[in-house]
């Protein structure tokens, strides 16, 4: 096991509509905690799924962490930023190419895990104030 593991989610309840939010999770598997909890505003779900990658990155880099690997469920970003999949929206474009960026600097890796093993997206799914399950 790498000796940092960072989970991240990312989403956006009423996509596409004018009360649209979203908000991201990034969690610490090595403190046991999310660390970076944060509303985003009118983000897609891919938007905010890039954004809690790229704060992952920011944790990580601010704590001199190296050999990181992060964990998402987002197939699409996970494919996308290790090159196996077209970036075919291009206003993801930027992010995909940030993330890759800060991912070589820190010689980390990125890796696809199933939603029910993903913590941060358990922690997202549970934090609505509104009553409304996020994730």
């Amino acid at each position: 096991m790498p000796e940092h593991v960072l989970y991240t989610d990312g989403g956006s309840l009423g996509n596409g509509r004018v009360d649209q939010r979203a908000r991201m999770a990034v969690f610490d598997a090595g403190r046991r905690e999310v660390v970076v909890d944060e509303w985003l505003g009118a983000l897609t779900n891919n938007e905010a799924e890039y954004r809690a990658i790229d704060a992952a990155l920011d944790y990580a880099a601010a704590r001199g962490m190296t050999g990181v690997e992060l964990r998402s469920d987002s197939l699409l970003c996970v494919s996308q930023i290790r090159g196996e999949w077209k970036v075919k929206e291009a206003r993801l474009r930027p992010a995909v190419d940030t993330c890759r960026g800060k991912l070589a600097a820190l010689g980390g890796t990125i890796n696809w895990v199933r939603r029910n093993q993903n913590p941060a997206g358990r922690h997202l799914e549970n934090l609505d104030p509104l009553g409304i399950p996020f994730g």
